[in-house]
């Protein structure tokens, strides 16, 4: 066998293999129901020698190979027995398929232990045919034998070679397992295959051995803790299960931190670990380390099943591949920036057998990542920005998280860095309006734009479709779909949705449009609509982002029951948020029009407490 498809028929045929046993343990039954003592057919005798035969002509690696997935099986008889029979069968099935390394297998070892499986089937299930078990068992068994003896040395670090579970469903759609025996075996689930790597490659490594030449270097434990788990980048593919081993040793995993070694710039990460952390804690975080720029992507930002059903795998192939490399900076040259940092391109992508891949660009939830600057970084004027293909750039929430450090908020990936960047208006300034702090920090992050260069408004009354866009661009979320929600008075060429930003924050759940099929951009909104907006913007963040002080009740406004009832969970929340109050006279105003001073104020507060601006 040459190739790494051929790594794939390797494990396709050590997995049949197994099966190549399991049948074996199945042949005959009820063949001789009359006799007092079950005996082993002339095909039986036939396809267990021809077993043993082909596997003693495997060098001892490969024979390990083997063993090592009898004994998977052997652990989880459940996988291949059917739930009403694992009881009664389990105990001369194990001892079947378990061996000890190094341990000779002999058709007279297995042929005992096939009798002794059989006598117990037999006290079960009387109706299945020897010779449908015979015809099954020779199709998988030659297939072990072949992929097996083709194995190349530089596969053995990749068991879950190209192709592996489509080439196994399509072993196993081609040789189904017979009517007859359906009551009794099933296929093994493909999800043990990674034990069987880790197993493997634990044998190499006791061998000082590795996956091709030279050794394989020693792998670094993984550290657990109650809500954290650290690994080195190395062992997230050459020890799989020793990381899906500590996910579920932990109490509680808020994070899994892979820390990439110095100079690489992507990490595989194999879908069984994402799936292992997804199960513990549908809400962690994967947390990855290259050097002093850190990526953070939650487990439920990405949805594996739906890319497998697209590239036509299993879900349980697939690899995330996170990739994040320093580039040229597209800012360096140009005079009307001051750049602070330099330039990194994040890309996420998942990768099937075979090379196939998807790219994911677009989250739906804003990702997090850490970005180092040269010098001490100015939290009032330093802005994350993203560079698109075409130059084009975009700011995104930005939070000065260290002297020299800033996390950068934004559902897409792209080029991204560091500028610097001070706004104020010259009607807002010395003191002209209360509002003058929160507008100055929000315009200086790019989060609001003025009515003109030099004026902001304070006073003027705020539309749907501006507050719209504030949340988006505040909040750093782009739609998935921009087209998706398409209203009849919404486009491209306003200057609130030059993003697409209408589309994002209704994808978002944080707005909706009208029944007919309008948004309605230029409808001013009322203080109480204004509430809404922020109340569904804290759950597409999370609440666990936003502290409450519960003992605050829509109560202490003289004017709470104008308070509609749609809106008074809303208004309720966002006040124990501390991020709407009343006014002097202890009124609330519910369907006062906002104005822009008061959103600056609002969406201010709301960015600070979750850590999008400083």
């Amino acid at each position: 066998m040459s190739g790494k498809n051929n790594g794939t028929k390797v494990l396709k045929s050590v997995m049949i293999g197994t099966m190549a046993l399991t049948p074996v343990l199945s042949i005959g039954f009820g063949v001789e129901k009359a006799s007092a003592t079950a005996t082993l057919t002339i095909g039986e005798k036939v396809a267990i020698e021809n077993f043993v035969t082909e596997f003693n002509s495997l060098d001892s690696k490969k024979q390990e190979l083997v063993r090592i997935v009898m004994n998977v099986l052997a652990k989880n008889p459940e996988q291949s027995i059917e739930k009403g029979y694992v009881e009664n069968l389990k105990t001369s099935y194990t001892k079947l398929l378990s061996t000890t390394r190094g341990e000779e297998i002999t058709s007279e070892k297995l042929e005992s232990r096939y009798l002794a499986f059989k006598e117990d089937v037999r006290g079960v299930k009387e109706d299945v045919t020897s010779e449908e078990l015979v015809t099954y068992y020779t199709a998988i068994i030659n297939g072990l034998v072949k992929a097996v003896s083709g194995l190349e040395a530089d596969q053995y670090g990749n068991l879950l070679g190209s192709g592996l579970y489509s080439e196994l469903e399509a072993v196993y759609k081609k040789n189904p397992v017979p009517e007859s025996l359906k009551p009794v075996v099933k296929v093994p689930s493909i999800g043990i295959l990674d034990g069987i790597q880790s197993e493997f490659t634990a044998y190499l490594n006791s061998l000082n051995q590795g996956p091709g030449p030279g050794p394989i270097p020693p792998v670094t434990p993984p550290i657990t803790g109650d809500v954290t788990v650290e690994v080195d980048g190395s062992i997230v593919n050459s020890n799989p299960q020793a990381v899906i081993d500590a996910i579920e040793k932990a109490a509680k995993v808020e994070e899994l931190v892979i820390k990439v070694q110095a100079g690489t710039t992507n990490v595989e990460i194999p879908a069984t670990i994402l799936a292992a952390l997804d199960k513990k804690n549908s809400d962690a975080v994967v947390v990855l380390q290259f050097g002093n720029v850190s990526y953070e992507l939650p487990v439920n930002a990405f949805d594996l099943a739906a890319v497998a059903k697209d590239l036509g795998v299993a879900s349980v192939e697939l690899r995330l591949n996170v990739s994040v490399k320093k580039v040229d900076n597209p800012l360096a040259s140009k005079t009307a920036y001051k750049v602070l940092a330099d330039a990194y391109d994040f890309n996420v992508s998942v990768v099937a057998p075979g090379g196939k891949s998807v790219a994911l660009t677009v989250f739906p939830t804003p990702i997090k990542r850490t970005l180092p600057a040269a010098a001490k970084l100015n939290a009032a004027t330093t802005v994350g920005v993203t560079v698109d293909a075409k130059g084009k750039v975009t700011a995104v929430p930005t939070y000065v998280s260290g002297d020299t450090t800033a996390n950068l908020y934004r559902s897409t990936n792209s080029v991204y860095t560091l500028i610097e960047h001070s706004k104020s208006f010259t009607d807002i300034t010395k003191g002209t309006s209360w509002a003058e702090e929160y507008v100055d920090k929000l315009a200086s992050r790019m989060v609001v734009n003025g009515k003109t260069q030099t004026t902001f408004a304070p006073t003027l009354k705020i539309t749907r479709g501006e507050f719209a866009a504030i949340l988006s661009r505040g909040l750093g979320i782009v739609a998935m779909d921009k087209t998706a929600n398409s209203f009849k008075d919404v486009s491209a060429s306003q200057a609130f949705n030059q993003n697409g930003e209408i589309a994002a924050v209704v994808e978002a759940g944080i707005v909706a449009g009208y029944t007919d099929g309008s948004f309605r951009p230029y409808e001013e909104i009322t203080r109480d609509q204004a509430a809404i907006m922020i109340s569904r913007a804290i759950d597409y963040v999370g609440t666990d982002k936003v502290t409450f002080d519960k003992k605050k009740a829509l109560t202490a406004f003289k004017d709470s029951k104008e308070i509609g009832a749609a809106s008074r969970k809303h208004v309720e929340r966002v006040y124990q948020a501390g991020l709407l109050d009343g006014y002097l006279d202890d009124t609330f105003r519910p369907n006062a029009d906002a104005n822009r001073g008061q959103m600056a104020k609002i969406i201010y507060n709301f960015l600070a407490e979750i850590k999008f601006i400083n």
